[in-house]
């Protein structure tokens, strides 16, 4: 399994919802959301997920983009 990192502008009152969101769908996707990164002064919201491919998070939900991250 890989990880990643997509972000996107969220305000600040739809970071928990989106989190929730895209939790779900990544359950049924065979992606884990591992972790939600807020910066408010940007809206800018970075979520860190594992999955087999690149591909499965970026047809998971529109993101602005999506890397390869290292988690150490």
């Amino acid at each position: 399994m890989e990880q990643f990192l997509a972000e996107r502008y969220v305000s600040q009152t739809d970071v928990a919802r989106e989190a929730a969101r895209l939790r779900e769908l990544a359950s049924s996707a065979d992606v884990h959301l591992l972790q939600t990164v807020y910066i408010p002064d940007d809206e800018l919201c970075f979520f860190i997920f594992e999955s087999e491919s690149r591909e499965r998070v970026v047809q998971l939900s529109r993101f602005d983009r999506v890397s390869t991250a290292v988690m150490q």
